[in-house]
């Protein structure tokens, strides 16, 4: 086992230091999905162009897809808090970067490109070191219960991030959204000295792991591969994540524009907080009551409770039906992803939690790009020509105002139904039951 990682388990009040560890990086995280939303917002509004919009965010989900798989063995051997330390000091970076660009110069289409893969490719090093520490934090009675805690900062991250943005971006403008970066990463970079996370500074200790890393780099790289195949329960699990992922991801690059072609700004940061709120009662509901036994039922009833809230939002016309779709997709997500975590975790071992996870973001992360790539052609080539002979012969059964809206409705209609029939298919055939723990 590692040593320096190992050292986070031995550490005396375990549970108090995965509470705070929580919050600090829970502030950092809404600093991130602040500048996200803002600069989504800005470049939508800016240039009306869908396919721009998704151009960007296919640039920022291929990071997890190519690096995760090469960052998750030297993730454990490098002690978690000096990883922690090196992100944090990068986004704090980029943020003053992009603030001060944006000051002098003017921001861009191409500047906003650049910001989003930057924080892309941290954010690829950083969600797995963090799973990985809050596991090694955690004790092991309260696995359940501190991933229930971690989801309910997860559900006010989102919450605050699109009103926080939404406000900040049009007081004060695109520089200070960006800038907001700066504070919350200096946070987390007190709390790795205030937890005591284990931590090198020794320049011949990072040489020395690096070398270890080469020499060891193939068993090392496939571990993670190994490890999930080789335990069926998981391996089909990670199957069902990834196509339940490939209809929320499109969802997800969908819905923001598809509120910014119906309302406006400010009423676009109601909606998405409405899901934040949908999160935060999910959250507190798993954390009053539990995750439901066993896990694969909660995964199949928060699955379809998700694809429900996709297809209210899709044929929603007014705010308040887009606000309850939002509500209902978020609000089932605590009872399906703690009892995903809790699985992964109670059978992952802690000392490689960074590579084994690391492989799980990249598989689950390998169809967003394709799920955005492919939302284009599925909304202009399957659901525009569709809307189009439904407006032409049927123009009053139309939820949508106008064409542009209908069509990206109607393809999350689409989704939708595939995704919801899939589920239907897995669960009859009870391909997550078999050898699945209790």
């Amino acid at each position: 086992m590692n040593l320096p990682n190992a050292q986070i388990e031995a550490m005396p009040g375990r549970r108090s230091r995965a509470i705070i560890f929580l919050i600090l990086e829970g502030f950092a995280s809404l600093s991130i999905a602040m500048v996200i939303f803002a600069v989504e917002v800005w470049v939508f509004t800016k240039t009306g162009s869908y396919a721009t919009f998704a151009s960007l965010a296919l640039l920022a989900a291929l990071p997890a897809v190519f690096v995760s798989p090469l960052v998750g063995p030297v993730i454990d051997l490098i002690p978690r808090g000096m990883v922690i330390l090196g992100c944090s000091a990068l986004i704090v970076l980029a943020g003053l970067c992009a603030a001060l660009y944006s000051e002098i110069f003017q921001f861009s289409v191409i500047g906003a490109g650049l910001l989003l893969l930057t924080l892309a490719l941290v954010q690829t090093i950083r969600w797995p070191v963090l799973l990985a520490t809050v596991s090694s934090l955690s004790p092991p009675d309260d696995v359940e219960r501190i991933t229930a805690y971690e989801e309910s900062v997860e559900a006010a991250v989102v919450v605050m991030a699109p009103i926080l943005g939404a406000a900040v971006m049009g007081q004060f403008g695109i520089s200070t959204v960006v800038g907001l970066l700066v504070l919350p990463f200096m946070g987390s970079i007190a709390g790795v000295f205030f937890l005591a996370l284990p931590r090198w500074s020794s320049l011949a200790s990072l040489q020395n792991i690096f070398r270890q890393y080469l020499q060891n780099f193939w068993p090392d790289f496939t571990f993670g591969f190994r490890w999930i195949i080789e335990r069926k329960n998981i391996f089909r699990l990670l199957i069902y994540i990834c196509v339940l992922n490939f209809g929320a991801n499109i969802f997800v690059t969908m819905q923001v524009p598809l509120a910014l072609l119906l309302f406006d700004a400010q009423k676009v940061a109601i909606i998405l907080a409405s899901g934040g709120v949908g999160l935060v009662v999910g959250g507190i509901v798993v954390s009053l009551i539990g995750t439901i036994r066993p896990p694969v039922r909660a995964i199949y009833m928060g699955s379809a409770g998700i694809t429900m809230g996709i297809a209210i939002y899709s044929i929603s016309n007014s705010i308040v039906q887009s606000t309850l779709g939002a509500f209902v997709f978020m609000f089932f997500h605590p009872l399906v992803n703690t009892a995903i975590q809790v699985l992964w975790r109670k059978q992952a071992p802690l000392d490689k939690q960074g590579a084994i996870f690391s492989v799980r973001r990249a598989f689950t992360s390998a169809l967003a790009p394709l799920a955005i790539a492919l939302s284009v052609p599925i909304s202009v080539h399957l659901a525009g020509p569709i809307v189009s002979s439904v407006a032409r012969w049927f123009p009053q059964t139309m939820p949508w105002p106008n064409e542009q809206a209908a069509t990206l409705g109607f393809t999350l209609v689409l989704v939708a139904l595939t995704t919801w029939l899939l589920i239907i298919s897995f669960h009859q055939r009870k391909f997550l039951e078999s050898d699945a723990p209790e």
